[in-house]
């Protein structure tokens, strides 16, 4: 397999996977079609092209980049026929690898691994293995308890004790999660960057940890601590301070709007085992300081969908993911991908022929627009009188720790003061820093420039960290010689059983 960068790119505008990832570089993208050439340089593909050659695999990029590398040679990811995926995407047959298993068969959420006789490798000591998907902790704990499994992950923190009498061992992973709040910066509040940045200081991040495992830490940033990327000024927008957060929304002309939340409710996560608690807990926080939130629990599969489409529906998203490879733009890419959608979406359709008959130029008006990163114009919605908390209708035996707004008091507290609000950098300027430090020619030379993205997100505030979370892997007593990674995909072959 080789990578060759390329001074000249391809034209192509697709939304796959490896477009919302690396948004592409300005540099090579000159078209005479100045149209053109806007959605070009906003969104050229991170990849050129892939050519198979002889026994070789030849990706051409677009520009240099050091996380390319560090995806490929990840053990989660690997070069599969194309034509063993289906219209739905999904996998219809078995995949070729070389590893020390083979894929026998994946059914009704569970996979089945073989040994693999061709792996050249020293050989592993189980000739199975089986991974079943347990969509909660407690269906997890009970299949171990009751010996149907041999190890789960993400263990509830409030059965760990248990466990650890019993005699099971609950190894940890190093904090490579992270959990926080994506902002809709084309919602009709939210793109007010006061009301953003007035989010951020209203968070309680202190009283979120109770839901998670020993080791999870408050999040300044949108990455990892484990990349020593650190922006000076990070404080400066994650500090819990809600005397600020409600000068804020005085600033932004605030006056009771709703602020739809949208949330996990029928799952549990590597970066959020209870989604109801951890919601409830959140929500507290913002209704302490005046925010009018609208709880909308979503089952995961309609989730996935309702959080990521190009809408002015969505306000808030409690959301969260599992870093898949060692790179900073793991942890940004997922947070950044709607804003990627909004604005390539608006770019096709600005840049759209007059006499196009898709009617892309008839529906503009329909795609919401973020208003731009210096957006501060006082909020013109007009308020609703919905109340700021209601139960989550799909799990009511969970009593919510939040409650409703305060009644007034009899000697009301003064009114707060708007502040001046410093601007921000525009969400193209921020694209911009992303492919220069991803281009860098060292990684010293990388950790500096992305210091400076650190800082632009937390000035343009597309999403609230929260918490860097570890999580607990939980091991029977049959097992030997288990090792936990970020990826532990390739220490399945030293698996061993007593």
């Amino acid at each position: 397999e080789t990578a060759t960068p390329s001074a000249s790119a391809s034209a192509s505008t697709s939304a796959s996977a490896s477009d919302a990832a690396h948004p592409g570089d300005k540099k090579g993208a000159q078209k005479s079609d100045s149209a053109q050439s806007s959605v070009v340089q906003s969104f050229l593909p991170l990849v050129s092209s892939v050519v198979a050659k002889g026994n070789s695999v030849v990706v051409t990029l677009s520009r240099p980049s050091l996380a390319f590398p560090r995806i490929l040679t990840q053990q989660a990811f690997g070069i599969i026929d194309p034509s063993l995926f289906g219209a739905d995407q999904k996998l219809t047959g078995s995949p070729v690898g070389t590893g020390a298993f083979r894929v026998e068969s994946f059914e009704a959420g569970t996979v089945r691994l073989l040994k693999n006789t061709h792996f050249d490798g020293q050989a592993p000591e189980l000739d199975e293995i089986q991974i079943s998907t347990l969509t909660s902790s407690d269906k997890r704990y009970f299949a171990l308890m009751e010996g149907h499994i041999d190890a789960c992950d993400q263990v509830n923190s409030s059965d760990l004790g248990q466990l650890a009498r019993d005699g099971y061992q609950t190894p940890g992973r190093d904090p490579f999660s992270l959990v926080y709040l994506g902002l809709n910066t084309a919602h009709p509040v939210l793109k007010n960057i006061s009301v953003r940045r007035a989010i951020s200081h209203a968070v309680d991040r202190g009283a979120l940890r109770q839901y998670y495992p020993q080791g999870t830490s408050d999040a300044q940033t949108l990455i990892s601590p484990s990349f020593r990327i650190k922006a000076d000024d990070a404080k400066d927008y994650t500090d819990r301070n809600q005397d600020m957060a409600r000068s804020l929304l005085a600033t932004a002309g605030y006056d009771n709007q709703v602020i739809e939340c949208y949330y996990p409710a029928d799952v549990s996560l590597p970066w959020m085992d209870t989604p109801q608690k951890v919601y409830s807990e959140m929500v507290a926080s913002l209704i302490e300081v005046g925010l009018n939130i609208k709880p909308v629990p979503l089952p995961w599969s309609e989730y996935l969908s309702k959080s990521r489409e190009v809408s002015s529906e969505r306000g808030i998203t409690l959301a969260g993911f599992y870093g898949m490879y060692r790179d900073p733009y793991a942890f940004f890419g997922p947070v950044l991908a709607p804003l990627i959608a909004e604005h390539q979406v608006r770019s096709l359709i600005a840049n759209a022929p007059s006499d196009m008959t898709t009617g892309l130029t008839k529906k503009s008006s329909d795609v919401p627009s973020s208003g731009g990163a210096n957006s501060n114009v006082r909020i013109s919605a007009t308020p609703s009188p919905q109340p700021s908390y209601s139960p989550d209708p799909l799990m009511p035996e969970e009593e919510a720790s939040a409650s409703a707004s305060p009644s007034p008091s009899a000697s009301p507290s003064p009114q707060p003061t708007a502040v001046a609000v410093a601007p921000s950098p525009r969400f193209t300027e921020i694209l911009e820093a992303i492919r220069t430090a991803d281009s860098a020619d060292s990684v010293d030379s990388q950790r500096e420039l992305y210091a400076k993205v650190v800082s632009q997100l937390g000035q343009f505030m597309p999403a609230v960290p929260l918490l860097n979370v570890t999580s607990k892997v939980a091991v029977s007593r049959e097992v030997q010689g288990y090792q936990t990674e970020q990826n532990a995909i390739e220490l399945f072959g030293k698996l061993r059983k007593s």
